[in-house]
This record gives C-alpha cells, sequence and structure tokens, in this order.
C-alpha cells in the first residue's frame, strides 16, 4: 500500500502539473512549450503504467494466496465498489488515459490536438486517483474488522472528517500555487529580438570628416 500511494502520488502530481500549466497558460493567452508537453505526457503515461501493474499485483498476490479476507474483499471490489473500482479507476482513469497518453507520445500530432489529448488524459488520470483514494478510505469503513460482512458509511458534511473539511484540504495545495505564482512566476517573456534592418542600422556609425 506505501508503494501504490507513493507512485499514486507522482502520477497525480504530473497530471495536475499538465492541467495547471495547460489552463494557466490559456488564461493569460501564452503560447506553450509543446516539446515539453509531450515529454511530461510520456513520463505521465510511463509512471501510470507502472501505477496500474502494482494495483493490479496486489489484487492478484491476495486472490492467489486465498486467505481468509479475500472472499470478503473479492465481494467488495466487485459488488460495492464495482463501479467506483472497476469502472472509474482502471477503465476511465487508467486504460483510456494510458490510450491518449500514447499517442500523444508515439504519433506526431498537431499542437492542438496533443494538446487536447494530453489535457484530457491529465483529467481522466486524476479522476481514477480520486476513485482509488475514495476506495481505500470508504472501503476501509464499509468493511467490518471481524470479516463477517459489510458496514454502512455515509460521510458527513461538517466536521474534522467531513466533506467540507476535505474540499478545504484539496484547495490549499492551489491557493499555495496561487499565492507562489502571484510573487515569482513560473515563466519568462521571451525577449523581443530586433529586426534586421534596426541592427544594420545600429552597426553602421556614419563617418563624420574630422576636424
Amino acid at each position: 500500500m506505501p508503494i501504490i500511494f507513493l507512485f499514486s502520488a507522482v502520477v497525480s502530481g504530473m497530471a495536475l502539473l499538465i492541467v495547471l500549466y495547460v489552463a494557466v497558460m490559456g488564461v493569460q493567452r501564452k503560447s506553450m512549450d509543446h516539446d515539453a508537453l509531450r515529454s511530461l505526457a510520456g513520463w505521465l503515461g510511463g509512471f501510470l503504467a507502472v501505477n496500474v501493474t502494482i494495483e493490479a499485483l496486489e489484487v492478484v498476490t491476495m486472490m492467489y494466496m486465498r486467505e481468509e479476507s479475500w472472499e470478503t474483499v473479492r465481494s467488495l471490489i466487485t459488488e460495492r465498489l464495482a463501479v467506483s473500482y472497476l469502472g472509474i479507476p482502471l477503465l476511465l482513469g487508467s486504460a483510456l488515459p494510458l490510450v491518449a497518453l500514447g499517442v500523444v507520445t508515439l504519433v506526431r500530432l498537431g499542437q492542438r490536438t496533443s494538446t487536447v489529448l494530453a489535457s484530457a488524459a491529465a483529467v481522466l488520470t486524476l479522476v481514477g486517483v480520486f476513485a482509488m483514494r475514495w476506495n481505500v478510505v470508504i472501503g476501509g469503513q464499509i468493511l467490518s474488522k471481524s470479516l463477517r460482512g459489510f458496514l454502512s458509511y455515509t460521510p458527513e458534511i461538517t466536521g474534522r472528517e467531513g466533506i467540507l473539511a476535505a474540499l478545504l484540504i484539496m484547495a490549499l495545495p492551489l491557493e499555495l500555487f496561487a499565492l507562489i505564482a502571484y510573487f515569482i512566476p513560473p515563466w519568462r517573456e521571451a525577449p523581443v529580438e530586433s529586426s534586421g534592418i534596426q541592427l544594420e542600422l545600429n552597426m553602421v556609425q556614419p563617418d563624420f570628416p574630422r576636424t
């Protein structure tokens, strides 16, 4: 589990970087570095593939070991959390982004098409990582410690572990990024190049007669 959380943190961080980069450049109407975006999409695809493999190995290992908890866990991921475990993280948050990122990395597409595919893949990856962490928290709450069945759990709106507190914690990194970017902008203005005529005029010095 720690390794899965480590790789998912790297994957979600790279995906969020792509989304923020495209969004900020679009709002400020600045030209994007498409080569850097394409390279970042390739790295995201690689780490996402490793993350999916590790998650699949965990389930396969539990299936092979056939411990007492496997039957309960199997019912949990195939019945109670089937949509949020099999549908969203694996299909919507992993398979589709891997295909889109592979196309962006391996096929030379137009800049606009590559940007749209990379952004869509990054957003879907974030959705998949969020669903995985949701399953870890909610699945741990509805799975009884005695392995005798399932419990019911509904997140509360307020409170220390409520939805509002979770949204506040999720918004803190974005607010911190906006504050840092305001004082230390992560982009630079491109220097204005002088035209050939201006350079030629600057290089030619008038030859006045000496007195």
